[in-house]
């Protein structure tokens, strides 16, 4: 749902798999000394979570992914199957974006489905997920476990459609395209309390939303406040029956695929908080006044580490925490004000010198606040010294004849020192664990080492680690304390990987070389450029189209596959212009060449080139339209049953000679609209479209639509478009 935009559906390669993309040439180990791959990136998935007990369509959309790609969800109580396939991209272009941001850089990510089963005693939390091709691999962003029912929005073109939802529920939507707006309705009785929260930072997501309740009436909203950094929390109480609406958006009125939200809302229920680690939770608190201060005490004994702080895990509390420690004498040991981690916690570990009861006090970093959501749960445990091993990313991609270097992060606890040895167990012949030297402080690096006569396939592996520790303080004897180590957590998540997994990347034998090239080209019709193609190895056949990576914002351009012939090392690619796009702008397009490669071992691999430099681009700055449409009116009326007469008048320029076609451009989630073309002769300028509403056509009182007339010139079309909005009523209305 979004307010005044234009949607058009860009089929980007909606037929890039192994029976589409051609397939020739054998490449051997040797013949890839230099060249690059295009390993997949994961930018969304959607939707973001699911509830337990329950299987889940869910889609991933991102760059580089192919026809298929495996998968794997990880994580207790959850399985997906096997493979993402490739299905048709919907892309909403959204209202014009003018210069100077039209000049910023955009991703057109194509999309792949799977299935996901949830467990009914599936833990509550995040989930991750890790994807690989031919030619590497990525994570995807988090997916959460829930427990209430759940939807999915049926994101349409035109204006915003309110949705009338039953709590508890919560809503999986995004806010798409630019200056989306969502809506939901809520039946209320007198005396419901409603509470609304929209997540989207705890796994991954770019919108910042903007939540606030309207009435029916002209009572003012009631705006969702952000309690600390946790998500916006609306609470409402409703004083008689009525229904309320819901609304969403993007506080910068920014959108697209990517922003992705869940809208969890519940009427007269708890919250549904996440308690800390059992073994760290001693009490939950709240300095329900301004400038109060929560005490609380630890009693120690000689000669231990002890961990004291508070948490904020699934509070969403406004507490800004100050953590102050005192021994026995009043004498602080230790001030914590630092900010909370990844998990919500602030703390420290101290060590004790005696037995004693140490004092800690809990307070707001700024005296004057306090209330009810200045929520905490007090940490206190004894500690031992003991350390963690922390990795980057659950995949790596690992290039063919390629070194790659895995960071590795060491987290010492209650003073561990000493050095500590990192291995991989389960290495594949052709991978050599090379340079990894003792980590004597927190940070590390593990090199491996890719022949060039290595299988392409992926491989999970373990990295493990050992230190040294006294058995006691008056031998010197050690033994050895082993760790498996863990990819860093994501907010909330159950249980991070203990396994990586290492894809191993086939190169691209082929490049696709250019000019610098910038001319000036009307819009609504196509541009070519020339390139050619520089082969290692590889001389079969190459499809080109527009990529889903690119450098600038398209505006609209759209680009269709083509095929080079084996052998050929120079071709022309076009790129169409739409007619409405902002005139005097500097378009640039970037291609990607596909191919099917059969490798040493009988294999055959989907690989890819793309270079987003000015010399690839297709560049243009855009000139008027040679061809115009006008219908006179942006905004016609009609009742369901009637038929709408649409006056029509064309403009040609001077060198544009032919019958023009025009017709009716309706969008799929557009009911009950039906219209034949027409042809205006050559020499002619006018013509009658007559748009029939169907009985359907009320369903939706708002229909946009695009009236598109077109020409043929060469064998090239040339276009014009205008958008009309058909205001559509029952038959019964007025009588």
């Amino acid at each position: 749902m979004s307010i005044n935009r234009r949607r058009r559906t860009i089929f980007l390669a909606t037929w890039l798999g192994m029976s589409g993309i051609p397939l020739g040439g054998m490449i051997g180990p040797g013949m890839l000394p230099h060249l690059r791959a295009d390993p997949p990136e994961a930018m969304v998935l959607f939707p973001a979570g699911g509830q337990r007990g329950t299987q889940v369509p869910v889609t991933v959309s991102g760059l580089y992914l192919r026809e298929r790609c495996d998968w794997e969800m990880l994580g207790p109580g959850i399985t997906s199957s096997p493979q993402l396939t490739r299905v048709k991209a919907v892309w909403f272009e959204g209202p014009l974006l003018p210069l100077p941001e039209s000049q910023q850089k955009e991703d057109y990510p194509l999309t792949n489905e799977a299935t996901v089963t949830i467990a009914a005693d599936a833990p509550l939390g995040a989930r991750r997920a890790r994807l690989w091709t031919s030619q590497g691999g990525s994570q995807t962003p988090a997916f959460i476990v829930g427990d209430l029912p759940e939807i999915i929005e049926s994101e349409q073109a035109g204006e915003p459609i309110p949705v009338l939802i039953r709590p508890p529920v919560t809503v999986n939507g995004r806010i798409f395209p630019r200056e989306d707006v969502d809506w939901y309705d809520v039946a209320l009785r007198a005396g419901d309390r409603l509470r609304v929260q929209a997540d989207s930072a705890a796994f991954g997501s770019p919108v910042v939303p903007l939540v606030d309740l309207l009435h029916s009436d002209d009572r003012p909203p009631v705006e969702a406040v952000s309690p600390g950094n946790g998500p916006p929390i609306l609470e409402y109480q409703a004083e008689c029956a009525e229904t309320v609406r819901i609304r969403i958006r993007d506080v910068k009125n920014q959108g697209g695929p990517q922003y992705v939200y869940r809208l969890t809302v519940t009427v007269n229920a708890h919250s549904s908080e996440k308690p800390a680690d059992r073994s760290q939770l001693h009490a939950t608190h709240a300095l329900a006044t301004p400038g109060l201060i929560g005490t609380h005490s630890v009693a120690v004994t000689a000669a231990e580490q002890w961990r004291v702080g508070v948490s904020l895990a699934g509070l969403h509390s406004a507490l800004l925490p100050v953590v102050t420690i005192r021994d026995a004498q009043g004498q602080i040991l230790k001030t914590i004000d630092t900010p909370p981690d990844r998990n919500g916690v602030v703390s420290a570990i101290l060590p004790s010198t005696r037995p004693e009861m140490w004092a800690v006090e809990v307070r707001d970093r700024f005296r004057i606040r306090g209330g009810s959501a200045f929520r905490y749960r007090f940490i206190a445990e004894r500690v031992v010294p003991d350390y963690r091993v922390w990795l980057p990313s659950s995949i790596v991609t690992l290039p063919r004849g390629g070194t790659v270097t895995i960071p590795v992060r060491i987290e010492r606890i209650a003073g561990m020192s000493g050095p500590i040895r990192v291995r991989i167990d389960g290495l594949p012949e052709g991978v050599v664990a090379a340079g990894v030297a003792d980590i004597t402080g927190d940070r590390g690096e593990i090199r491996l080492t890719v022949a060039e006569r290595i299988r392409i396939q992926s491989h999970r592996v373990r990295v493990v680690a050992t230190a040294w520790q006294p058995i006691s303080p008056i031998t010197s004897l050690r033994r050895p304390i082993e760790r498996i180590a863990q990819v860093e957590p994501l907010p909330g998540e159950v249980s991070p990987p203990q396994d990586i997994r290492l894809a191993i990347a086939m190169p691209t034998p082929f490049r696709i070389v250019g000019e610098f090239d910038s001319r000036l080209a009307p819009r609504g019709q196509l541009v070519r450029r020339s390139y050619r193609l520089e082969r290692t190895g590889y001389d079969g056949p190459i499809t080109v189209q527009l990529a889903e990576k690119q450098a600038r914002h398209l505006q609209g351009v759209t680009g269709e596959p083509m095929i080079v012939p084996a052998g050929a090392t120079r071709f022309d690619y076009g790129v169409m212009l739409p007619p409405w796009m902002e005139m005097g702008r500097t378009s640039r397009s970037c291609i990607v060449g596909i191919a099917t490669i059969r490798d040493w071992d009988g294999s055959e691999h989907v690989v890819s080139f793309t270079s987003v430099q000015p010399n690839e681009q297709v560049i243009v700055i855009v000139q008027p339209n040679r061809l115009s449409v006008d219908v006179g009116q942006s905004v016609v009326t009609g009742r369901a049953g009637e038929t709408i007469s649409l006056p029509i008048r064309v403009r040609r320029a001077s060198d544009l000679v032919g019958p023009v076609t025009v017709r009716l451009q309706v969008p799929r989630e557009v009911p009950g609209i039906v219209a034949d073309p027409i042809t205006i002769p050559a020499g002619d300028e006018s013509g009658q479209l007559r748009v029939q509403l169907l009985a359907n056509a009320s369903s939706k009182p708002v229909l946009p639509v695009v009236v598109v007339a077109e020409i043929q010139e060469n064998g090239n079309r040339v276009l014009a478009e205008q958008p009309v909005t058909i205001l559509a009523n029952s038959p019964e209305l007025g009588k």
